[in-house]
């Protein structure tokens, strides 16, 4: 029977508790772990999965066991035939090769058939994606790709560190199938996850909903009395609603970016579409539309990384960017050195001092001193935003900075993106995140087959979600 049994007293990187006192039974059935950012369900992932103690190195005291399996003293190599285990970061999991590469070698390695591979590929969306180039994919599609390796591996036990993240809606409710067709399956499914707004449809078919804050187990209840434990949800960060308050944006402010006709191809595979847009100064922009669409792409034109192959792009002054994967801005050996180097060029003796304000706006003050590379993926946005927003740029490219984020963090990131339009600058964020888009945002652009589908408030573009992905319901 594949059951879970955790009982941990602590879980520790050096001299930082990540867990305190964790007893968890879990049968065959659905799960969902909820809390805070920073508030330890990635870590309850890895233990259970295996990936701490074997890869990565923190100080377990206690005991985990998988369908009777000893987790911690057991070689990996074993683990990872009864559990399996999706981190958080897509860019972590695949090699190189193209996307039929990737899902033959696990195949291979499991036992699989090429039917099988063909059926998942199905499943997840990659059919038309199998020959494509695997850096050529975007962050949503390549968590596609690793969820479907995590189906072709076939594990009785099953964890999902925020597989939503990096979904478009429709991606997203597609998976939602999926795990409950892992459950009725009689596998157990550990799903951890930020977006739990987004688990409307299955939380009456959720046994357990296990709720964290500050390593601890706050609480436990079925899925189906989530909507009666809103003010216990909402107390503990998480999204239950977001009401933001009410904006008069004006779109008279210098015109700051200018992307006019652009077309893009990866080889034979076109992306961008004679895209056109305008983006001016005062002004929060958010940038949506399917996995695949061509949004993340668009970013690094408007940067200078990419270079288009028709049409013409203008940018009046310094332009800040934020990838998707955040681990490839972060340098230094402490958060607040990483923010500190940014700002040293104009704030000089002062930067320190320019750090912290950054630092504490967005929640990370008791994190000030650590490596970047140790936190969670939301800090590291966090920490990887502090540090473009102390380079004090012009235009400030974010692609999907909101991932990861508890509804506190989510408003942090909102209100220094309010003050930073207010002072005549110039913002643009990539998401999937339609509630941020209407909360937070003034204008939105839709991108849809690498092009401009709709534009428009961003309240009414992310509200009109049947245009941008289809019906919800």
């Amino acid at each position: 029977m594949s059951e879970v049994r955790v009982e941990l007293r602590e879980v520790s990187y050096g001299e930082v508790k990540a867990l305190e006192d964790i007893n968890l039974t879990l049968g065959p059935g659905l799960y969902v772990v909820v809390g805070r950012s920073g508030s330890g369900k990635s870590t309850l992932g890895k233990v259970i999965s295996g990936v701490i103690p074997h890869i990565e190195k923190a100080r377990v005291v206690g005991r985990v066991a998988v369908s009777g399996l000893d987790v911690l003293n057991s070689n990996i190599y074993k683990v990872n035939k009864t559990v399996a285990y999706l981190a958080q970061s897509p860019y972590d999991q695949v090699l190189a090769g193209t996307v039929i590469d990737e899902l033959t070698l696990v195949a291979d390695n499991v036992g699989r058939s090429a039917r099988d591979v063909e059926k998942v590929a199905e499943a997840v969306g990659l059919r038309p994606l199998l020959k494509r180039k695997v850096e050529e994919l975007s962050g949503g599609q390549l968590q596609r790709v690793a969820i479907a390796k995590i189906l072709l591996v076939g594990a009785s036990v099953v964890v999902f560190d925020e597989p939503l993240a990096h979904l478009d809606l429709r991606s997203a409710r597609s998976l939602l199938g999926d795990l409950l067709a892992l459950k009725e399956g009689g596998k157990t499914v550990i799903l951890i996850e930020h977006r739990f707004r987004d688990l409307a449809p299955i939380l009456p078919k959720v046994d357990k909903i296990i709720l964290l804050d500050r390593g601890r187990v706050v609480d436990v209840f079925k899925g189906g009395e989530a909507l009666g434990r809103a003010d216990v949800l909402r107390k503990h960060g998480i999204r239950v609603e977001w009401r933001a308050p009410p904006r008069s944006p004006s779109y008279n402010g210098a015109v700051r970016v200018s992307v006019s006709g652009v077309w893009f191809s990866y080889g034979r595979h076109q992306v961008l579409r004679g895209v056109d847009l305008e983006l001016r100064e005062g002004v929060v922009y958010a940038l949506i539309g399917p996995n695949g669409s061509g949004k993340s792409t668009l970013l690094k034109i408007i940067t200078g990384v990419l270079k288009p192959e028709r049409g013409s792009v203008k940018v009046e002054g310094v332009v800040g960017y934020l990838p998707q994967n955040p681990d490839v801005v972060l340098f230094y050996q402490t958060v607040r050195e990483e923010v500190a180097a940014r700002a040293q060029w104009w704030a000089g003796g002062g930067a320190a001092d320019v750090a912290d304000e950054f630092i504490n706006a967005l929640n990370l003050g008791e994190l000030r001193g650590r490596n970047p590379h140790s936190l969670s993926r939301g800090q590291r946005f966090r920490a990887a935003f502090a540090a473009v927003l102390a380079l004090r740029p012009d235009v400030l490219l974010l692609d999907e900075t909101t991932v990861g984020q508890d509804l506190e963090n989510l408003e942090a990131i909102c209100a220094l993106l309010r003050e930073y339009v207010g002072r005549g600058k110039t913002a643009l964020v990539a998401t999937h995140d339609l509630r941020f888009v209407a909360g937070c945002c003034d204008y939105a652009y839709v991108l849809s087959d690498g092009r401009i589908a709709a534009r428009g408030p961003a309240g009414e573009v992310a509200q009109s979600a049947e245009a941008v992905y289809g019906r919800q319901d």
